[in-house]
C-alpha cells in the first residue's frame, strides 16, 4: 500500500514536505489591497534569492498563501497567483524594487487645510520611515482627475505644531514634498524625465557660491497605498522653493525673490496691470519668497522694463536684469519639449540676491513631447513658443546677440546631451525601470483607462525626431555637429572614449575651474574642483555618462562611455 501511495505522489508531481520551501516576509515589506486582490512585495530580490534553495510553494504574509504554480526563482516584476482559501478569488502577487509609500488617514483629503496623516515608506534595502505628516490635494485642473496628486508636510507631532525636515530617497532634506499622480501622462515618464533633462542642461549661475543650489527638482518613483487601497505609480518630488535655490535671506529688505507662474498675465511679460501689495497674487504670479512679505514693485519693474524700454536701453541693460544664459537654456528647453503650458504659467521667476539678475526655473513638465496638458496627443512639431521676454530677445536688432547665442548653445547641446539617441535613452531608462518592476501591470489594475501600449513610446520617439529636425533647421544646425555656415570649435578634449579606469581632460588654452560627472538620469556622481588632468572612474559601472567642464568663460558637456 505504501508503495502505491508513493507511486501516486510521483506521477502527480507532488513533492514531500522536505522538498517544499516556505518563505516568510516581514510586514514592512508587503502591502495588500484586498479589493484589487493585489499584493506588492518590495523586499530586495537579490536578498530573497539568497534565501532560496528549492522551489517555493507557500508564502507567509498576513496569512499563509499557496502559489497556484510553485516557483523556483523570484523574477522581479512578474505577476504570480496565490490563494489562502481555495474557495476565494486568487490574489496577484508581484515583487518590485520601487519604494512603497503607505498613508493612513481618518478623514477625507481636501485642497485646504492639510489633514493629519500617518506616513510610512519602505525601501527594498530595508530603510523605513514612519512619520506624522499633513496632507492636502495639489494642483488646479488636475484635482478633477480621479487619480489625485498631493502635497505633504512632515510634522514632529500629530497635529502639526512643529515641522520636521526629512531626507527621502537620497533627495534633499526638507519638510515639504509633493506626491505627483502623473495621471495625464500616457506612460508616466515625461515629468520625471524632463526634470532630469533640465538638470543636465542647466545649473545655477551662482553654484560656485552656493554649491548645493539646484535650478530644478529631483523626483523618484514610488508605489502608493492609501488606507489599504493601491493608488498606483507616483513620483515623490522635491519642491521649487527658497531652500532648493539657496536664495538670500530676507533681512528687512528684498534680497532673494521667488515668484510662481500660476496663470497668464504679467507672467508672460506682455501685460502690466496695477498691483496690490495686500494680495499674494498679481497678474499670473504668486509670490513664494520672501514668505509673508509682499512687495510687487520689484518684479513689476522688471516686467515694465521688458514691455516699455526702448531697444537701446533693453539690449544695453538686459544682461543686468536677466541671466541671459539661463534664459537661453530655458528657451531651448521650452521649445524642445514644446511645453505650451510653460511660457508664463508653470515657470518660476527667481533672483538669488538683490544685485543679481532674474532667472527661470521650470515645473509641472507633463504636457510635453507630443501631448497637451490633458494627456491627449498634440502632433504639431513646428513653431516656436515664446513670451514677451523672448519676443524682444529674438528680434534681430544690431545690438542683439541673443539669436547667435541660441544657435551656438543649440549646437553645443546637440553634440552632447541632445543627441537623438541619448535623448531617447533618457525616456527609455525610466520606461524600462517601471516596466521591469511590473509597475505598468499594477497601474492598469488601479486605473483601467491606463494602458502600457508600446505605440505611446513609438509615437513619442517619432515626434521627438521630427521636433529636433525642425529646430535643427531653425537654428541652422547640421547633423554632423556644426553650423551650416561655420564649424564649432571645442576648447576641451576628453579621452579615451570609451574609458575603463581613468578619463583624461586636455584643457587646451582653457583654464578649468570645475568638473561634474552625471549619469544618464542627471544625477551628480562626482563634483570637484579640477586639480589634475584626470578623473578616476573606479566607482562607475559600465554605461553612458556626461562630463560637465566649467571655466570662467564657458561650459562644455562631453558624453563618455565607461566600458571595463
Amino acid at each position: 500500500m505504501k508503495n502505491i501511495l508513493l507511486f501516486l505522489f510521483i506521477i502527480c508531481g507532488v513533492q514531500t514536505s522536505s522538498a517544499i520551501e516556505e518563505i516568510s516576509i516581514q510586514k514592512k515589506w508587503y502591502h495588500i489591497d484586498n479589493d484589487l486582490r493585489l499584493i506588492v512585495i518590495n523586499k530586495d530580490i537579490a536578498e530573497l534569492s539568497l534565501m532560496l534553495d528549492e522551489r517555493i510553494e507557500t508564502i507567509v504574509l498576513d496569512r499563509v498563501y499557496r502559489f497556484v504554480n510553485p516557483i523556483e526563482t523570484i523574477v522581479k516584476g512578474q505577476m504570480y497567483q496565490i490563494f489562502n482559501n481555495p474557495e476565494d478569488s486568487l490574489y496577484n502577487i508581484i515583487f518590485s524594487e520601487l519604494p512603497v509609500v503607505d498613508l493612513k488617514i481618518e478623514e477625507p483629503i481636501t485642497d485646504e487645510p492639510r489633514i493629519p496623516c500617518k506616513f510610512n515608506m519602505t525601501e527594498p534595502g530595508g530603510a523605513v520611515i514612519d512619520a506624522n505628516i499633513g496632507i492636502e490635494l495639489r494642483g488646479g485642473y488636475s484635482q478633477s482627475f480621479p487619480k489625485k496628486s498631493y502635497r505633504i508636510e512632515f510634522w514632529k507631532d500629530s497635529i502639526g505644531l512643529e515641522n520636521e525636515d526629512v531626507s527621502l530617497l537620497g533627495m534633499r532634506k526638507d519638510d515639504d514634498w509633493n506626491l505627483l499622480a502623473l495621471y495625464n501622462e500616457p506612460l508616466r515618464i515625461r515629468n520625471k524625465t524632463n526634470h532630469e533633462l533640465w538638470r543636465l542642461i542647466h545649473t545655477c549661475h551662482y553654484s560656485d557660491i552656493e554649491t548645493k543650489a539646484k535650478n530644478g527638482i529631483e523626483m523618484e518613483y514610488v508605489d502608493l497605498f492609501l488606507n489599504g487601497s493601491y493608488k498606483g505609480i507616483y513620483c515623490l518630488s522635491e519642491r521649487v522653493d527658497k531652500k532648493q535655490l539657496k536664495l538670500k535671506d530676507f533681512d528687512g529688505q528684498f534680497r532673494g525673490e521667488l515668484y510662481k507662474g500660476i496663470s497668464w498675465g504679467a507672467s508672460t511679460f506682455d501685460k502690466l496691470p496695477d498691483y496690490d501689495n495686500n494680495s499674494s497674487v498679481w497678474s499670473g504670479f504668486e509670490i513664494q519668497y520672501p514668505d509673508g512679505v509682499i512687495d510687487w514693485s520689484f518684479i513689476y519693474s522688471f516686467v515694465e522694463f521688458v514691455i516699455k524700454s526702448d531697444s537701446y536701453t533693453f539690449y544695453s541693460d538686459i544682461q543686468r536684469k536677466l541671466h541671459v544664459d539661463n534664459a537661453i537654456d530655458y528657451f531651448i528647453f521650452l521649445n524642445l519639449l514644446r511645453a505650451r503650458d510653460n511660457t508664463g504659467k508653470n515657470v518660476y521667476v527667481a533672483k538669488y540676491d538683490s544685485d543679481e539678475p532674474y532667472f527661470f526655473v521650470p515645473w509641472d513638465l507633463d504636457g510635453t513631447f507630443g501631448i497637451a496638458w490633458d494627456g491627449l496627443n498634440d502632433s504639431v512639431t513646428t513653431g516656436i513658443l515664446s513670451n514677451g521676454v523672448y519676443n524682444r530677445l529674438w528680434n534681430n536688432q544690431p545690438e542683439n546677440v541673443f539669436p547667435e547665442k541660441i544657435r551656438k548653445r543649440w549646437a553645443s547641446l546637440r553634440s552632447t546631451i541632445l543627441k537623438s539617441n541619448d535623448l531617447q535613452d533618457l525616456f527609455k531608462n525610466n520606461y524600462l525601470y517601471l516596466k521591469s518592476n511590473g509597475a505598468f501591470d499594477r497601474e492598469e489594475m488601479a486605473w483601467t483607462d491606463f494602458s502600457d501600449n508600446p505605440e505611446h513610446l513609438l509615437y513619442m520617439e517619432d515626434w521627438t525626431n521630427k521636433r529636433i529636425a525642425y529646430l535643427d533647421s531653425l537654428f541652422n544646425y547640421s547633423v554632423v555637429g556644426s553650423y551650416k555656415t561655420q564649424s564649432i570649435k571645442r576648447t576641451f578634449t576628453v579621452y579615451p572614449n570609451p574609458a575603463s579606469d581613468v578619463l583624461f581632460v586636455n584643457s587646451g588654452d582653457g583654464e578649468i575651474d570645475k568638473v561634474v560627472v552625471y549619469n544618464s538620469t542627471g544625477q551628480i556622481l562626482m563634483e570637484n574642483n579640477f586639480a589634475e588632468h584626470k578623473i578616476h572612474l573606479n566607482n562607475l559601472t559600465n554605461g553612458v555618462y556626461y562630463l560637465k567642464i566649467s571655466s570662467s568663460s564657458m561650459v562644455e558637456v562631453h558624453r563618455f562611455v565607461v566600458k571595463k
